[in-house]
């Protein structure tokens, strides 16, 4: 990273995306949906299918592991690539994801405690 906030990627256009790595984020995006969604609501029948087997493997640990590489490259293609601009984009992503769980989570078990649809067993 240069401290002048300029990366190696300046030769790209201003604006321009990188196609390969937006098909691949989106394609491991679909597959965890995919995976999360078979294992949810899916069968054991299901899952034996050819379907099944090839959602498991490309949704399981490739998925994730591909996803954070991509995000990871990406960086070094960032036109931002200034350490503050990095650590304040990270930061904004720790503090949405505690928003997120917060959302997602406590919120909701909070009000069906307190409605009395939950209980603490």
């Amino acid at each position: 990273m240069d401290p002048t906030g300029e990366g190696p990627a300046d030769g790209l256009k201003p604006g321009g995306r990188i196609l390969a790595f937006d098909l691949a984020r989106g394609l491991a995006i679909v597959f965890m949906i995919l995976v999360h969604v078979l294992r949810h609501w899916g069968d054991q029948a299901t899952w034996a299918t050819p379907i099944g087997t090839a959602i498991s493997f490309l949704g399981g640990p490739p998925a994730a592991q591909v996803f954070m590489f991509v995000m990871g490259a990406s960086v070094a293609f960032s036109r931002r690539t200034s350490f503050r601009s990095l650590a304040t984009r990270g930061l904004g992503l720790v503090a949405a994801g505690y928003a997120l769980r917060l959302a997602r989570g406590t919120v909701p078990l909070s009000a069906g405690f307190a409605a009395g649809i939950v209980s603490p067993d």
